[in-house]
């Protein structure tokens, strides 16, 4: 007994190394005398390691070419697959929270969807919360100082920091040049918090995460406080907060995951200083024009995504009843209670501008569709849910007709390319809307081969993309691109996310100075969340509810996600 525990001993104190060399080791740790004299890695007999098959063994997924042999054995694990309800076996890309969440989401057990967890009280404390990954370390890192002037930071703020601003005009140095403007128009505390605001961005862009950056911030929020307590806030100074507070939303925007202000109350509240300072003007059924327009757009652009985003991501706290959440441990309230569209559909021809109106009445309809499906909706729904399927069929059907020349484009010249690129952009962005209103107010789950011929039409226009530099807003790549569901159309997305500059956050540029270039974006975290639902989902229990994937996939972010 003595002899056969010592042999099992000497055994496990064997090390891997002289394991495969078939020699004896005298079992020294750590490293053993043979490994020691033939200078060789000495790995530890009882540790864990990866076998990998041998090319012609059984236990090999892919054998060598025309080996008869191999392809028996596959044929047979293909039918034990087929005994087992299956069709094929491949490997899946997922994290471990991702699995977690799988095993928790609940599933339809019909093609007619199910109700949101949004609008579902009883898993207000449910342990699906607990699967949310936790606030991940910071990515930013100093870098060289600021400059002491502020010339520099203006002039990058022109020529660089600016192209990370969403393109809604036909000009797309229009809002650029205004912003610029409105921050040198005189010396009062409204033109320097533009001024400030202006700043705070260009050197969040160019140098990431520094001191300086939140010094900026600081002065641009007490002149805002300074000029609201001595100039007031009136129509004459509101375009000026309107500004400022637009280029600080942008850079809590691009801070990501280390923002420390929720990104949407800038929105908000610049929505509720508008409508009680422009109140009389909006009662006398005036149309605002010139540069109040194009703030408005901006800011009615920013409104209705952040809303999209918002009804998808839940937190403990009742958003629908209370108008509050946490963000990251504190309880933050809205300023507004509810939401009054008073923005104005003067120029339909401006880009974004109808498109933006569509998407918020998409928005409306999927929250009373998803309220309570057990009841059926009366008939004014119904119409009202028909009258806008036939509006969004036909401006996509026109957006479509309008990309038919894309390929005689010539990219050498500005205007036609800038103008082409309006075009797509506006096609991509109501394809975006299609496709959400029919997962959402039609209750479309699963496969389709409607989304499927949109999705493949879309990225046969790849090309042309790249060829004209044209900028595709994340809301419209995040819902399109969520539809890949094959290997090649994912490429397809990836190549397109990977190709836009605009759409990388400001840690990937400042890690990209020290070799590193893996950091994803928020759309790139986006599809891929999507996409592993979609994988790990079994489709013989009901198809997966279009909601509650969406609920999961932005719930999962710590911070809002920002597709503007």
């Amino acid at each position: 007994m003595s002899a056969q525990r010592t042999r099992k001993t000497a055994e496990a104190l064997r090390c891997s190394t002289c394991k495969e060399r078939k020699i004896k080791c005298d079992g020294t740790r750590p490293v053993c005398q043979n490994c020691q004299k033939a200078h060789r890695e000495c790995r530890a007999g009882h540790a864990f390691e990866l076998s990998w098959p041998k090319p012609k063994s059984r236990r090999a997924l892919e054998g060598p070419k025309n080996d008869r042999k191999y392809l028996m054995v596959q044929s047979r694990m293909h039918s034990r697959l087929v005994h087992k309800g299956g069709n094929s076996y491949y490997f899946v890309n997922v994290l471990s929270e991702q699995v977690a969440a799988h095993h928790l989401l609940p599933y339809v057990s019909t093609s007619q969807g199910t109700r949101s967890i949004l609008f579902d009280r009883t898993y207000a404390e449910d342990p699906y919360l607990a699967v949310l990954p936790n606030k991940a370390p910071s990515l930013y890192a100093d870098f060289e100082r600021l400059q002491s002037d502020g010339s520099g930071l203006m002039s990058y703020f022109y020529h660089e920091a600016s192209n990370s601003l969403p393109q809604l005009d036909n000009e797309p140095q229009q809002f650029r040049d205004l912003l610029l403007r409105m921050s040198l128009y005189d010396n009062t505390a409204s033109s320097k918090a533009v001024l400030y605001s202006l700043f705070c961005l260009s050197a969040l862009r160019r140098y990431g995460n520094v001191q300086e950056c939140a010094h900026f911030k600081i002065l641009a929020l007490q002149s805002l406080q300074q000029a609201a307590k001595i100039e007031g806030i009136g129509a004459a100074h509101i375009l000026q907060h309107m500004a400022a507070g637009l280029l600080l939303c942008r850079a809590e925007i691009s801070l990501g995951d280390d923002s420390n202000v929720f990104w949407a109350l800038y929105i908000c509240s610049l929505r509720t200083v508008c409508s009680h300072s422009l109140n009389e003007k909006f009662k006398r059924g005036e149309v605002i024009d010139g540069d109040a327009t194009i703030l408005y757009r901006y800011l009615h652009y920013h409104d209705i995504l952040a809303q999209f985003s918002v009804s998808h991501w839940q937190r403990p706290t009742d958003m629908v009843g209370e108008l509050s959440m946490t963000f990251k441990g504190q309880t933050v309230e809205f300023k507004c209670t509810t939401h009054f569209d008073r923005f104005y559909y003067c120029g339909w021809g401006d880009y974004l501008q109808y498109e933006i109106h569509i998407l918020s009445l998409v928005l409306k309809a999927s929250k009373e569709a998803q309220l309570d499906l057990e009841v059926h909706p009366g008939q004014s729904h119904a119409e009202n849910v028909n009258r806008l399927e036939a509006e969004i069929n036909e401006f996509l059907k026109n957006s479509k007709l309008a990309c038919a020349d894309l390929g005689s484009v010539d990219e050498k010249n500005p205007a036609a390319a800038a103008d082409a690129g309006l075009r797509l952009q506006r096609y991509l962005f109501m394809a975006s809307t299609w496709i959400y209103f029919q997962r959402t107010c039609r209750h479309l789950t699963g496969p389709s081969a409607a989304v499927d011929a949109l999705f493949d039409e879309i990225f046969a226009m790849s090309s042309d993309m790249q060829r004209l530099d044209v900028r595709i807003t994340p809301f419209s790549l995040f819902l399109i691109g969520a539809e890949a569901n094959t290997d090649a159309r994912r490429r397809a997305v990836l190549d397109v996310i990977h190709s836009r500059p605009e759409l990388m956050p400001v840690a990937s540029k400042a890690l990209e100075l020290r070799g590193d270039k893996s950091t994803p974006s928020y759309v790139d975290c986006l599809v891929a969340a999507a996409w592993a639902q979609d994988d790990l989902h079994d489709d013989s229990d009901g198809y997966l509810d279009y909601v509650t994937k969406m609920q999961y996939v932005i719930s999962a972010r710590a911070v809002l996600p920002a597709l503007v």
